[in-house]
């Protein structure tokens, strides 16, 4: 059975885009102009107009919405309720890219932190669930698999690594 994604962090608003964090790991970049041109929306013209109502974006519902905007209706018992906006996760992933945020040096630094532990290449591999190949490939700064550096991370070094990186 396939699980609906959660948004789960907003990265970052500029202009009309969103980079926002999936369950997945995965950071993803919408861009509102040209997703409101697939996807209509009374409220396009409002959120693409006016700056500070579309940086006012919250993490709702698992998804992004906005507040301030939304429709009345009533309930079941007749009493008037407010819905805000929110955009449907899947849809979201679909209309949007992957955002690449990893520099380049991560692979040199679990490197370093795996020699600093004093374990191998093979063993790391093994404690992370990844293949010897695959962890190879992230400390020479060739694959960028964030799922795989998030095991090496989380499992091989049982989540105690820390890495500041500066976007």
């Amino acid at each position: 059975m396939k699980t609906i994604p959660k948004i789960i962090e907003i990265k970052k608003i500029e202009d009309n885009q969103i980079i926002f964090l999936v369950d997945d790991g995965t950071y993803r970049k919408i861009n509102f102009e040209e997703f409101f041109n697939k996807h209509s929306s009374k409220f396009a013209e409002k959120l693409l107009t006016d700056k500070v109502l579309f940086s006012e974006v919250k993490l709702m519902n698992d998804t992004l919405g906005w507040e301030k905007l939304g429709i009345e209706s009533k309930d079941v018992e007749g009493k008037s309720v407010f819905y805000p906006y929110e955009i449907d996760p899947l849809v979201l992933i679909k209309e949007s890219k992957e955002e690449i945020t990893l520099p380049k040096e991560i692979g040199l630094v679990i490197r370093q932190k795996r020699l600093e532990y004093g374990i191998s290449q093979k063993e790391l591999a093994e404690k992370s669930g990844i293949s010897p190949q695959q962890l190879s490939k992230i400390e020479k700064r060739s694959n960028y698999n964030l799922k795989s550096i998030q095991k090496v991370i989380r499992q091989g070094f049982s989540g105690t690594m820390e890495i500041l990186i500066s976007v």
